[in-house]
């Protein structure tokens, strides 16, 4: 432990160093593994409670959620900003670490009783003038509603333990506390679906949760941290940073969850919330994809900010792995998710929702695998400081977006919106990948060999989705998966990437425990 000369009593605790690929491998696997565990709970627990509670209620309590999750934009990007600036200082300067931390918390809680007295005032002009719905699930869903306003400040301020965490590389913590909420959720409120389906009681199980989590992460950071256990009043030029940084996140912040969540309150607002099940219900599971990028891009984000700092030169190399790592990964898991959507929901739900949402989940497939590949350029440009540029690409594609999930839900339905998602993020991730290449790869070229690797997994893809003859799409995907999939190992990786993948490799089959708090 280190002590401040400047600051009487304060402690930074010691980063130990490791080689950034061994950390990048130890905390990928941390951040998959958690993530998986969730994944796999929520497969297990989500046709259990869709029969427990009904599609319909199911529908509203999506609903619910995505209201909370929305009005979490209040966090101004603050919990981005401390994970770049911890990370940050902790590679330069890490006694201004606690005063940063103090300061970010401060305005966190002030950001977070706002948000609590806007969801107080605009929930019953959403659930009672917008969406339809019986009136008994209206009145269950405002006592679900006001419970959250209550311990909204929590939710906000996890946003900011997370971040220091996160900025710290503590991704071990990080997901031993998010599987250990996910956990508490569903099982509790499985068990509470044995009593009553009242939507105000089943939304007081993860709320309960988000309280313990909220004290555990807040515990491990005045451990992490020791100087943190005497309070530092808010440092304006550190306020001046976080907000600086986070003002551009709240565009962000702000838009890109309006274009997540828009569709399904245009689904219950124009057709019915049991559309918004059988929309909500494919889009939840295939999502879960999203676990490989995050897993890795959540783990490259501080990487990202202190080599911004020690060496820029770095960041092109981590960046191609990241890029080629995620398609390797997801291209064999999205042809099958598309080659047998159909056959799937029906054995994992039922035949209604299958005929439904097969078409659904077959595009969403498709979007979130291309938006999987954005999510390296999109960290990669925020840790460089330069989250107004992911910021008004968001500002100029919400009208557009707009204006085309109206179109296809009007004409299309619920398949209709998700041909609109997935050509929103589709020309998302173009413009991310030029943003990323003008700012710190132009004079390197471009990857035409990658570019045609991702254009012949796409049409492989379509190909899939039109085939009825179930042993054509077998012979498909035995065919493609391996052929492909080592192809563009031997083929795209460069030597240098190859060495790093099996480096990594050897790293996790070798044991990643990291240290400990």
């Amino acid at each position: 432990m280190k002590k401040d000369k400047g600051r009487p009593g304060t402690y930074i605790f010691p980063v130990r160093e490791q080689s950034p690929l061994k950390r990048l491998a130890q905390n990928t696997l941390f951040n998959f593994s958690g993530q998986a565990v969730i994944l796999i709970i929520a497969v297990i627990a989500i046709p259990v409670l869709i029969r427990g509670m009904g599609t319909e209620r199911f529908g509203v309590l999506a609903l619910v959620w995505s209201f909370v999750g929305y009005f979490s934009l209040f966090d101004l990007g603050l919990g981005r900003a401390l994970t770049t600036l911890v990370a940050r200082n902790m590679a330069k300067n890490p006694d201004n670490v606690p005063p940063l931390i103090w300061t970010g918390l401060s305005i966190l809680i002030l950001l977070g009783c706002a948000g609590s007295v806007a969801m107080f005032y605009s929930a019953p002009l959403v659930v009672q003038g917008f969406l339809k719905m019986p009136y008994e699930l209206k009145s269950e869903s405002m006592v679900a509603l006001y419970l959250i306003v209550a311990v909204f400040p929590l939710v906000i301020t996890s946003a900011g333990f997370r971040g220091v965490l996160e900025g710290l590389q503590r991704f071990d913590i990080v997901n031993v506390v998010n599987v250990s909420y996910g956990i508490f959720s569903f099982a509790g409120t499985l068990l509470v679906l044995k009593f009553s389906t009242h939507l105000g009681l089943l939304a007081a199980v993860p709320i309960i949760g988000r309280c313990l989590s909220w004290t555990v992460m807040l515990l491990f950071c005045l451990r992490l941290i020791p100087g943190m256990r005497q309070w530092n009043a808010p440092v304006p030029g550190d306020a001046r940073k976080l907000l600086a940084f986070g003002g551009w996140m709240t565009v962000t912040n702000t838009v890109g969850p309006l274009m997540v969540t828009l569709d399904r309150f245009l689904i219950g607002a124009w057709i019915s919330v049991v559309a918004v099940a059988y929309y909500t219900t494919p889009y939840d599971v295939v999502t879960r994809l999203w676990i490989i990028p995050a897993a890795l891009v959540s783990a490259l984000f501080p990487l990202f900010s202190a080599l911004q700092v020690s060496n820029q030169k770095d960041s092109a190399h981590f960046f191609s792995i990241g890029i080629k790592s995620i398609f390797i990964t997801l291209f064999p898991l999205t042809l099958l998710i598309v080659a047998f959507a159909q056959e799937g929901l029906a054995i994992w739900l039922d035949e209604t929702f299958a005929a439904q949402s097969t078409q659904v989940l077959q595009w969403l497939a498709v979007g979130v695998f291309i938006n999987s590949l954005a999510h390296v350029p999109f960290a990669l440009i925020q840790a460089a400081g330069r989250p107004d540029l992911t910021a008004k690409l968001h500002l100029l594609e919400l009208p557009f977006y707009l204006l085309c999930v109206l179109v296809m839900i009007q004409h299309f339905g619920i398949k209709g919106a998700a041909v609109a998602w997935t050509i929103r993020v589709a020309v998302d991730t173009a413009v991310l990948f030029f943003m990323a290449w003008r700012l710190f790869f132009r004079n390197q070229g471009i990857n035409r060999a990658m570019i045609i690797t991702v254009i012949a997994a796409l049409l492989v893809i379509l190909l899939a989705s039109f085939m009825d003859n179930i042993i054509a799409r077998i012979v498909l995907c035995l065919f493609t998966i391996p052929m492909l999939t080592l192809g563009s190992y031997r083929y795209v990786l460069s030597s240098n990437e190859r060495g790093y993948l099996l480096s990594a490799y050897r790293t996790i089959r070798g044991g990643s425990g990291g240290h400990h708090a």
